[in-house]
């Protein structure tokens, strides 16, 4: 590759890393309200990953945040989060951003035809538009999340608590995986459906600044 490619190609490299930070602290602190555990947030950013390197268009008139909260969703619904509903992720969801004027339009506003620009709420959306778009991808990772539950009961301990009813319960071990890092796996699955992906990278660095899309 030639300089002057390299410098063609910046601008792309540069976009996708804004977006990736953004994606990954949205995700990462939107995960964290919904108590979902390490493991699965790692299951939540594959897809992500996925959806910025196969499926783009996805984007185009949406707020990268629409696509985000029915990304969790359809991870919630492969694993056994049951009990973390779309309403919840939304509530969560304007709970962490309050101070935003114009939250409310981002889940109930989502373009669900991009010719005569329609809009349906986010629920609606996920089930007409991003579903169709992104089953493939959810299929390969429910095996993953099917692991995932498997090794989190394994690794509970053998100890019970007792809760304030008296009810005996056996508390699932954290898990040792490292919040939103990528196994050498899902980088093999993003290279074999997207050969020419630009997110070859593992998970972006930390930063201390929200970016806005």
């Amino acid at each position: 590759m030639d300089m002057r490619e390299k410098t063609r190609l910046s601008p792309f490299n540069y976009f996708f890393t804004r977006v990736l930070q953004s994606s990954s602290i949205t995700t990462y602190e939107l995960c964290q309200l919904l108590e979902i555990p390490d493991i699965y947030q790692e299951i939540i950013w594959n897809l992500v990953k996925s959806m910025l390197s196969c499926e783009p268009h996805l984007l185009i008139n949406r707020h990268l945040d629409q696509i985000l909260m029915c990304t969790i969703y359809s991870v919630v619904k492969i694993s056994d989060l049951r009990q973390i509903t779309f309403n919840h992720i939304i509530t969560q969801y304007a709970q962490l951003f309050k101070f935003k004027r114009y939250i409310e339009k981002i889940y109930q506003e989502c373009v669900v035809d991009e010719e005569s620009g329609e809009t349906k709420n986010i629920i609606q959306f996920y089930n007409d538009v991003y579903l169709r778009q992104m089953k493939a991808y959810i299929l390969v990772y429910k095996e993953q999340a099917r692991n995932a539950r498997n090794a989190a009961k394994k690794k509970a301990p053998a100890r019970q608590a007792r809760t304030p009813g008296g009810i005996m319960t056996t508390p699932l071990e954290e898990s040792s995986v490292g919040p939103m890092l990528t196994p050498i796996g899902a980088r093999a699955f993003v290279k074999a459906f997207c050969p020419k992906t630009p997110l070859k990278s593992n998970f972006p660095p930390k930063v201390h600044t929200r970016v806005v899309f």
